[in-house]
């Protein structure tokens, strides 16, 4: 058994017809995680639930519908399946995904999307991360890259590649680099759990990667730090006009592993 401790930081801003609005959330999900079956040639079935969910911060709006759904958060269960390699072959949840979004007038003040739980991709990606495993022996200045599609919820996602460099070894703990390189693929028509209709989204990403701490004497991952910064532009409809909106989100998410349940403090 093992468990996991994710701290989600999300700050986003809009500028729409010369007003500037903003908002920010973060929060902390702890989960545990059970192999339920154990095949002779290594590939497991590992059950992850959510045990328990915090909001550390929060606007005031963006607090009014976040701290329910957080706590409805918690019970959820994930069910995978991971090769013998550690690599992520099913991802699949048994509850429909929960997410938190606002919409309303941006012109009266209310932000265009307040902010969004994890989804069952995000919480896929995490997976990914929290149980890398290098394919062989590390050393300082080694690259490899692999394919990756990243999900950005109703926003659409973001398709390409991510590139690692094994950085030198600190106290025992390999430190991995990961840049993404990713193309913007945009949702089809106004996307699922989006306020207000959206045309010609165009957005790239400003920062994109993190650090992954892995301790080779336990063979895991210690923790990962990533941040996924991106700005853009699009069109949403108000008021039966077509308006453009300019968008920045900065969102970082640290993840901490543990061989014991850690306090929650």
């Amino acid at each position: 058994r093992l468990y996991q401790e994710v701290t989600v930081t999300q700050k986003s801003s809009y500028r729409i017809q010369g007003f500037d609005m903003g908002s920010s959330v973060q929060y902390r999900v702890f989960s545990s995680f059970a192999v339920q079956k154990s095949d002779s040639d290594g590939t497991l079935v590992v059950q992850q639930k959510v045990e328990g969910a915090r909001l550390l911060q929060a606007d005031p709006l963006v607090r009014a519908v976040f701290g329910d759904l957080l706590q409805k958060l918690v019970g959820t269960t994930f069910e995978m399946t991971l090769s013998p390699q550690m690599e992520i072959v099913s991802f699949k949840s048994a509850q429909q995904p929960i997410r938190a979004a606002a919409g309303g007038n941006p012109l009266d003040g209310q932000s265009l999307m307040l902010a969004s739980l994890v989804d069952s991709d995000g919480w896929k990606e995490l997976a990914e991360l929290s149980f890398f495993q290098p394919a062989g022996p590390l050393y300082p200045g080694q690259k490899w890259s692999r394919e990756l599609t990243h999900s950005w919820g109703p926003l659409g996602r973001w398709k390409g590649q991510v590139g690692y460099t094994c950085l030198a070894e600190q106290e025992g703990v390999q430190r991995i680099a990961y840049a993404l390189e990713l193309d913007y693929l945009p949702p089809d028509g106004k996307g699922p759990g989006l306020p207000l209709q959206i045309a010609n989204p165009a957005f790239k990403h400003q920062e994109a990667g993190g650090t992954i701490y892995f301790d080779s004497e336990r063979g895991r991952v210690r923790r990962v730090e990533e941040r996924f910064h991106v700005k853009g532009t699009m069109a949403v409809e108000l008021l039966g006009q077509s308006v453009p909106l300019e968008l920045e989100e900065d969102q970082t998410f640290h993840i901490r592993m543990f061989g014991q349940q850690p306090s929650r403090e």
